[in-house]
């Protein structure tokens, strides 16, 4: 689900674009005989901002979210970079991992015969940072860095090329 909404609309009356909360939440799922690369892609799906995509690892399921205000910034006329915004946000996971060791449990235990339902899932992992961005256009091109501070202590910094989910 993703939702955009205008905060201040006394701006949009001075031909400013209005301060905005983004909202944007999705769950996912799958079962163990999901191909581990298809798993790996839902972890790196529920990336959180400040840790690397590749800590998740498969996921089994997970639940994220992310909350930004959008606060526009109008720079003088320059020919290279156009009007930017910054970005105050926070990033929320809430997620189950299958594991390597637990895959090859299940096979095993179907190949001889054992009860095949003893859970497989590994114990929930949950992740958090906030943080401030700052978005522009560089001839054209969206670019965004991104400096946060997760919920364990480490402080990171993302540049990226793209633009923020919209709706």
């Amino acid at each position: 689900m993703r939702q955009i909404i205008p905060l201040r609309s006394s701006s949009a009356a001075a031909n400013k674009p209005p301060i905005t909360l983004a909202l944007q939440h999705r769950a996912t799922a799958s079962t163990s005989e999901l191909p581990q690369h298809e798993a790996l892609a839902i972890g790196f799906a529920a990336r959180v901002r400040g840790y690397s995509p590749k800590m998740n690892g498969p996921l089994s399921s997970s639940v994220v979210g992310t909350a930004e205000i959008r606060i526009p910034v109008t720079l003088p006329a320059n020919s290279l970079v156009n009007d930017g915004s910054v970005v105050v946000f926070s990033d929320w996971m809430a997620a189950s991992r299958w594991t390597i060791r637990d895959i090859k449990n299940k096979v095993k235990s179907k190949t001889v015969g054992s009860s095949a339902s003893a859970p497989l899932l590994s114990k929930p992992m949950r992740k958090a940072s906030a943080g401030i961005g700052l978005r522009s256009f560089l001839q054209g091109i969206p670019v965004k860095v991104d400096f946060s501070i997760t919920d364990d202590g480490k402080i990171g910094a993302n540049m990226a090329i793209g633009q923020d989910f919209d709706v």
